[in-house]
Parts: structure tokens; C-alpha cells; sequence
């Protein structure tokens, strides 16, 4: 695996986010159309609600890994597609529902391994196609039904461990 911080690449604002005098919510304002790849990695001094605006239509990989700190109700918007590899891994701190809309039609590997904070239903998206590995392994607190749309067509091993 690429070790991300050997190679010098995380976002300028990465150093001050672990200060826990100075702790910060996560808004991302409107307009914005995409979260890159390793966009907050690591962002363990993030604290509160994470804010998704309905302009995002792609979240990368990595994109929120391992941010334990954000809490509230995670709000994926209708206008993403795909949720890919590793976007939400680690953050536990999520309550209540957990909602794939139906925008969604993948689901990448370990996007959710390790969110353990949710305390409600999982929602799959009606137009999904494919369900990655690990994608919920570990995923705590979730209740309820659990049903896969009739459209999926491959769900890989551990996808609900």
C-alpha cells in the first residue's frame, strides 16, 4: 500500500487539525462539485457535523479516512454516484441513519469498514449495481431490515461483516 504521508503529499492544512486547543467543524459550501482523493485523511481533530453539499457529485478515495471526530447524521447528497474506495473508513463518531441515495450505483471496498458510531437503519441506494468487500465490516449500532435492491449484481466477501 502507498504510504500517503512518506510521500509528502497531505493537504497544507493537515499539521494543524490534530491541535486540540483548536478543534473545527467541516462545511463544505456549495458549488463545490467534487472531495479529491485524501481531501481530509487523517483529519482526527475535526469535530461535529460534516456537511456535503447537493453540488458534490464524487467523493475519492481516502477522502475522509480516518476521521473519528465528525459527528451528527452523515448526509450523502442525491448527486453522488459512486462511493469509492476507503471514503468514510474509521469514522466513528456518525449517528443516527445511514442513507445510500439512490444516485449511488457503487459502493467501493472498506468506504465504511470501521463506522461504528451509526444508531439507526442502513439504507441502500435503489440503483445499486455493486457492493465491494468490507464495505460495512465493522459498522456498529446499525438496526433493522436490511434490503439488497434487486439491481446488484455482485456483493463481494465481507461487504456486511
Amino acid at each position: 500500500m502507498w504510504d500517503y504521508e512518506k510521500e509528502g503529499n497531505l493537504a497544507p492544512w493537515h499539521q494543524y487539525l490534530d491541535d486540540k486547543e483548536n478543534k473545527t467543524t467541516l462545511k463544505l459550501n456549495d458549488g463545490i462539485t467534487s472531495i479529491g482523493s485524501y481531501a481530509f485523511y487523517e483529519c482526527y481533530g475535526l469535530v461535529g457535523k460534516l456537511y456535503i453539499p447537493d453540488s458534490v457529485t464524487a467523493i475519492g478515495n481516502y477522502a475522509f479516512y480516518n476521521c473519528p471526530g465528525l459527528t451528527g447524521e452523515l448526509v450523502i447528497p442525491n448527486s453522488v454516484t459512486t462511493i469509492v474506495g476507503y471514503a468514510f473508513y474509521g469514522c466513528s463518531g456518525f449517528k443516527g441513519n445511514l442513507t445510500i441515495p439512490d444516485s449511488v450505483t457503487e459502493i467501493g471496498w472498506d468506504a465504511f469498514h470501521g463506522c461504528s458510531g451509526f444508531s439507526g437503519t442502513l439504507s441502500l441506494s435503489s440503483n445499486l449495481k455493486t457492493i465491494e468487500g468490507n464495505v460495512f465490516s465493522g459498522c456498529t449500532g446499525l438496526t433493522g431490515n436490511l434490503n439488497i435492491p434487486y439491481g446488484v449484481t455482485l456483493i463481494e466477501w465481507g461487504a456486511f461483516e
